[in-house]
């Protein structure tokens, strides 16, 4: 017993715990999907945005959501596009197939290419993300077991300070990994960036019809209600204690409470696992 207790209320397996938790309580909302929604809304149905509304949202998801949860709860939306794609552009043949035949052949291809792109920009995100924060992913918090197991709090491993780290060097990769993908999925956007775009009849209809198409599933899910405000109010007290407990810089509020919790013959500073019980009994 004296032996086994340590191990299981360390730090990191806590904060693991409490943050599948609220990961579970993201997804019964359904944020997820107003939060994903409303990226495509704002950015718009354009190849290139397409793919930065996808890395966008996978990204900002999976810093507190497992990674693979993430990109399966992305495909149901990634799938509505396609179906979007694959009837703009059979609406597209239809009209010029007296003169170009041989183009209605290149259509389906066109959409999987497409496809291909957005379920990548989702998956890419993911990873980002996923190594943003503590709780993003399993490799932090192994990360952090060991430091502190070999360096103790010489090791200065907390929420606030891996974010500052990891956070400028994810969003980074994020935004170079958007540039390269649209040079494959998007080709001439950063060719013609400088350059005024001209839409064509038939993109300005396509364009039309999937905003349409996401604002149909974004009045769906109707108002913000009470389910969904209780959960953003307490995840975001949640993040404000894991980060201002010992933010780098300043003093945080993990400071004001005296040395002394004894958890299985240890004394254990108040840390990062402290917040989890108290957001959890709600």
């Amino acid at each position: 017993m004296h032996s086994s207790c340590p191990m299981s209320m360390q730090d990191p397996t806590l904060m693991l715990i409490g943050g599948m938790i609220f990961a579970m309580a993201i997804e019964g909302a359904k944020l997820h999907l107003r939060i994903a929604l409303k990226c495509l809304l704002l950015l718009g149905p354009r190849p290139e945005r397409l793919l930065l509304a996808f890395i966008t949202t996978s990204f900002l998801l999976s810093m507190w959501i497992a990674n693979i949860s993430v990109v399966v709860m992305l495909l149901p939306i990634i799938t509505a596009i396609q179906t979007e794609l694959l009837s703009n552009e059979l609406s597209s043949a239809a009209t010029t197939i007296e003169d170009k035949p041989d183009d209605n052949k290149r259509f389906p291809n066109k959409v999987k290419h497409m496809t291909a792109g957005m379920v990548l920009a989702a998956v890419f995100g993911s990873t980002m993300g996923g190594m943003t924060t503590l709780v993003g992913s399993h490799p932090p918090i192994v990360f952090k077991l060991v430091m502190d197991q070999l360096y103790g709090e010489a090791a200065n491993v907390n929420f606030a300070t891996y974010l500052m780290v990891c956070a400028p060097l994810a969003v980074s990769s994020a935004a170079i990994t958007w540039l390269l993908m649209t040079v494959i999925y998007a080709p001439g956007y950063i060719s013609h960036f400088w350059q005024r775009r001209t839409v064509s009849q038939n993109e300005r209809r396509y364009e039309d019809n999937l905003m349409e198409s996401f604002k149909k599933q974004y009045d769906q899910l109707g108002a913000i209600n009470f389910g969904e405000g209780s959960v953003m109010f307490f995840f975001c007290i949640l993040v404000s204690l894991w980060f201002f407990r010992s933010p780098p810089g300043f003093i945080g509020w993990g400071s004001l409470f005296a040395t002394g919790l004894q958890l299985c013959h240890r004394r254990d500073r108040r840390n990062d696992r402290v917040p989890n019980p108290l957001h959890l009994a709600h």
